[in-house]
């Protein structure tokens, strides 16, 4: 303690020497502790990012595969549908049937 004072109550060019070192060594750990900081945040988002783009191709390959049932089922249905109203038609047309009202 006797080299950190002299007699006139100032403070010594070693004590000065070791505090300008620590605070040249907390200003180098907090740049790197910013970088590390701000290199995570930019990790994070691209994962986000990658996360999200998966997520969003995953839901429209399930909606066209949705839509592709429904197309089929539909060209099903109009098949089967336009099949029964012919065979509907033809059997009134030619069995001379034809629906009758009676109105009283």
């Amino acid at each position: 303690m006797k080299k950190l004072k002299s007699k006139k109550g100032q403070i010594s060019m070693e004590f000065v020497i070791l505090f300008a070192g620590a605070i040249a060594v907390a200003t180098v750990a907090g740049y790197y502790y910013l970088m590390s900081v701000e290199s995570s945040s930019i990790n994070a988002k691209n994962a986000t990012i990658k996360v999200n783009s998966a997520i969003n191709e995953n839901v429209l390959k399930n909606v066209d595969d949705v839509e592709q049932v429904l197309n089929k089922w539909i060209i099903i249905l109009k098949k089967y549908l336009l099949k029964y109203i012919s065979q509907l038609f033809h059997y009134y047309i030619y069995n001379n049937y034809f629906i009758k009202f009676n109105f009283k």
